[in-house]
């Protein structure tokens, strides 16, 4: 498979919109920048300059679906005519309190309709720090606390509204800190919601030293209790804080040491996964060439149809299109990542991803060279 077929790969985008996303992934290849953007951002708020509009105006549109689930439709529909799925993030940085919780639990719930009546969208996603305390998911709250039982009636009752409406629902991953309380309600969740179909899904980030034990152990969980696991497998997009939090709190870090050991673990997932495949579902974010391809070849292998509904491949929208426009050329199943939210509330999020994720410069570098021979490409092909 031949992920530089950039025609392909950007089919979907005029020049003028690939002149800009080649000036942003320029930006973002900037450490000062990106790690001075929070910090910038208040600063400019600060001096009532037009930062929302700037943002509206160049990089939320090459990131983001839209101010909301309504305005984002118009893009599912665009990406799903050539044949790439969406799942739709609700990516407003919340605050702790109750108010903020019930309106993501709302949001969730309208995501979930949303998806029941579009064929594109076949997932709703949250993350449990959008609605929980971090007093209940570090622990330091007892079961029967008032604020732990919200907690577990939010996601049952998620949960319980996916199944009536036939949707997936990913359960995203969290801190170190946070992962165990989730990990042991996520698994309740999948007891209870998934004993005749894949409902919910855990998400489980390889670059952890320990989250291959943990794979084995779900999965001969699900195969001595029967219930079906739905897995969202990433590498991780905390890896500077949760050195250095291991480092502050004098504990051994929870991360692979190298990238090396966290490629090997993630692949070597990929296979158990597909290898147990009549027990789990695989929704595989990852924008790794090696990893698409270890993937593509093992499904092919195992005589499983490239668009099997139990596995999917997924990217960040407006990152990867080499990746995800050619699998799903090649007719896999293939999802894109798509954040939305009022502008002013998703920059904070927007700026965490880009300052999370380390391999962001290695990724735009690559993006940057494709876009240039694609553009290259198209001015030849006017020539003639």
């Amino acid at each position: 498979m031949n992920f530089e077929l950039t025609d392909i790969a950007y089919s979907f985008y005029s020049n003028k919109k690939l002149k800009k996303k080649r000036i942003f992934l320029k930006i973002m290849r900037i450490n000062a920048f990106i790690r001075s953007g929070k910090f910038l951002l208040k600063l400019f708020f600060a001096l009532n300059l037009p930062v929302e509009w700037i943002f509206k105006k160049t990089i939320f549109p090459l990131f983001c679906g839209g101010e909301n689930l309504k305005l984002s439709l118009k893009l599912v529909n665009d990406l799903g005519k050539k044949n790439i799925l969406s799942v739709l993030d609700f990516s407003v940085e919340g605050l702790s309190n109750e108010k903020s919780f019930n309106d993501t639990f709302i949001e969730v719930k309208n995501s979930i309709i949303n998806a029941s009546n579009n064929q594109y969208i076949p997932f709703a996603v949250f993350k449990p720090t959008a609605i929980a305390k971090h007093d209940v998911l570090t622990g330091k709250l007892p079961v029967e606390s008032v604020d732990y039982q919200n907690f577990r009636h939010r996601l049952i009752e998620l949960s319980k509204y996916a199944a009536e409406h036939d949707v997936k629902l990913m359960i995203d991953a969290e801190d170190y800190a946070f992962q165990s309380v989730v990990d042991k309600e996520v698994e309740l969740l999948m007891h209870r919601f998934n004993k005749e179909k894949t409902i919910v899904y855990t998400t489980i980030q390889m670059y952890r030293w320990d989250r291959t034990t943990y794979l084995h152990y779900l999965i001969d969980k699900a195969k001595s209790e029967m219930f079906f696991v739905g897995i969202k497998l990433v590498r991780g997009a905390y890896l500077e804080k949760e050195n250095n939090l291991a480092q502050k709190g004098n504990y051994k870090s929870p991360i692979y040491s190298t990238k090396e050991e966290t490629d090997e673990a993630y692949n070597n997932a990929l296979l158990k996964i597909v290898n147990n495949i009549n027990i789990c579902e695989l929704f595989a974010g990852t924008h790794n060439e090696e990893s698409c391809m270890l993937l593509s070849n093992n499904i092919l292998k195992t005589g499983l149809r490239k668009n099997d509904k139990r596995v999917y491949f997924a990217q960040l929208y407006g990152m990867s299109d080499n990746i995800s426009m050619v699998l799903a050329n090649q007719g896999y199943n293939v999802v894109k990542y798509i954040p939305y939210g009022p502008v002013k509330e998703v920059i904070p999020y927007l700026l965490r991803r880009a300052e999370e994720n380390s391999s962001i410069s290695k990724q735009s570098k690559k993006e940057i060279y494709l876009i240039n021979k694609e553009l290259k490409r198209r001015k030849n092909d006017n020539k003639q």
